[in-house]
């Protein structure tokens, strides 16, 4: 392949990962309900998430496992909380809290899980009975990809 043509592979690439940023933005950023009755936006829900598989846990350690600081961890669980979904409880340790979720906090996790299922559903009906080989390649080409907007992002940001 020549430059020009490797050129124009590279733009085509370019142009397929900000389409697909592009749909993944409207499918993913589109609050939903979870049986609530209320609105629940995505980091709320994966939030819910993390509580609901690991009963228990304190705000320092689901900040750690979620990736983001203490203080928006703390700021994201206060609006849990606030709209019911989520308890501050007495955790092992004096002064310590441990977070939990009512029974609202419940409903919304298990349509969460079962979101989660119907998703995994969808894969496999799309790549049929074998689906193990293309999802591992589709898997690469994801880890591929990330890589490349990973190192993109170190060569643009000052």
């Amino acid at each position: 392949m020549d430059a020009k043509s490797a050129r124009g592979a590279a733009e085509r690439l370019v142009v397929l990962v900000g389409d697909l940023k592009d749909r993944l933005d409207e499918v993913e950023h589109e609050p939903m309900d979870y049986g609530t009755g209320m609105v629940i936006h995505r980091a709320e829900i994966h939030t819910i998430q993390a509580i609901g598989r690991k009963r228990g846990i304190n705000l320092t350690r689901l900040a750690e496992t979620s990736g983001v600081t203490k203080g928006a961890t703390s700021q994201m669980v206060s609006k849990l909380v606030a709209k019911g979904l989520v308890l501050k409880v007495q955790g092992a340790a004096p002064r310590e809290l441990a977070l939990d979720l009512t029974e609202l906090g419940w409903t919304a996790f298990e349509a969460h899980e079962r979101l989660h299922d119907r998703m995994i559903e969808a894969v496999e009906a799309y790549l049929g009975p074998d689906a193990e080989e293309p999802v591992e390649r589709l898997t690469q080409a994801v880890q591929e990809l990330l890589a490349l907007v990973e190192a993109y992002a170190r060569r643009v940001q000052p």
